[in-house]
Formats: C-alpha cells, sequence, structure tokens
C-alpha cells in the first residue's frame, strides 16, 4: 500500500466532513475519474511501442467505485473485461485473445519454463492451416520474455503531480458546490 502526505489534506478532510453526503459523493468522484485519465492515456501512450493487435492499449481504462459506509472513492485503472476477440492471425490461423489473460505477463515477464504435453484439440484448426489436432507429441520449452512494464512506471511518474491536482479539484468542487447551494437558497 502507498501513502503519501501532501500539504493541505488535513484541511481538505475538514472541509470534506462538513459536506452533505451525497455532494461530498458527487465532488469526490467527480475528481479522481478526471485526474485518473491522464494515468490511462500514459499507460495507453508506453504501450504502443509493443502492439500487436491494439488490443491490450483500447482495454486500459478507469472504473470509479464508492464505498457507501465509509465514503471512501476508490480508483482502479487498469486493464477492463469485455475487450476479447478472435483474430485471424497471418499464418491462417484463428486465436481468441483476451487482454486481461495477458497483461500481467507483459508487465513482469515471464522466465523459460517448460511446458508439459496436454490433450487439446484446437477448435476450427486444422493442419493444412498449421493447426494442431489431438494430442501434443511431448514437452516443449517456452524461452521466456523480458517484462514491458507499462503500468507501473506510469503511475510512479504521475503520482504526485495527480494527487495535488485532485486536491485542487477537490477544492473548486467544494467551491462549486457552495455556489449552487447558495444559488439555490436565493431562488427559495
Amino acid at each position: 500500500m502507498i501513502e503519501m502526505k501532501i500539504k493541505g489534506t488535513e484541511q481538505v478532510a475538514r472541509a470534506l466532513e462538513d459536506l452533505e453526503v451525497g455532494v461530498r459523493k458527487r465532488v469526490l468522484v467527480r475528481s479522481v475519474r478526471r485526474r485518473a485519465r491522464p494515468i490511462v492515456k500514459g499507460m495507453r501512450a508506453r504501450l504502443r511501442k509493443h502492439r500487436r493487435f491494439g488490443l491490450l492499449s483500447k482495454s486500459i481504462g478507469v472504473r470509479v467505485k464508492v464505498y457507501p459506509r465509509s465514503g471512501t472513492v476508490f480508483a482502479a485503472v487498469g486493464v477492463r473485461s469485455g475487450f476479447a476477440d478472435n483474430f485471424i492471425l497471418p499464418g491462417g490461423g484463428r486465436a481468441f485473445i483476451n487482454p486481461r489473460n495477458y497483461a500481467h505477463l507483459l508487465e513482469f515477464g515471464v522466465r523459460a519454463h517448460s511446458v508439459k504435453p496436454k490433450d487439446r484439440i484446437d477448435r476450427g484448426a486444422t493442419p493444412s492451416r498449421g493447426g494442431r489436432l489431438g494430442k501434443q507429441t511431448g514437452p516443449s520449452t517456452h524461452p521466456g520474455f523480458r517484462a514491458f512494464p507499462f503500468m507501473r512506471p506510469t503511475y510512479d511518474s504521475l503520482k504526485r503531480p495527480t494527487l495535488r491536482l485532485m486536491i485542487q479539484d477537490i477544492w473548486e468542487g467544494i467551491k462549486r458546490e457552495a455556489d449552487k447551494a447558495r444559488a439555490k437558497n436565493r431562488a427559495r
């Protein structure tokens, strides 16, 4: 867990406690969602160097969750579900690619390892198209590959400016909500 102290966070926390629950939630969600966007763009920019189908880059996004009891607003930036797709490979075969299944492998890399034989039938594959039917003949070795970190370096480079800007957004949101409340009271 990463914890940071930034000048002004105590005042922001006190100001947020004075707000109604719905207003606090609206201010925090807006700020968190807005300030997570540059992190998503940074991750996508790093992935441009390692592009095969572009599916992993498209799947990077933000999901914001609010825990109602504590009022905590949480943003998860990373690979989203729903981006899996079938592709026709250059050799004529087909592949079902789901970015959630390989993003961690790209981030951390894979050591060389042996792969045990197993019974497997590739659906839609025929020997004439380079596919395998039936049982793999013997153990094989996966050569592994180097890590291509795209999540952690982006987060590390943007966390301090993001938190500073988030505090500014929260102050602006508090002022905006106060102005709304004043206008509403004048209208009554």
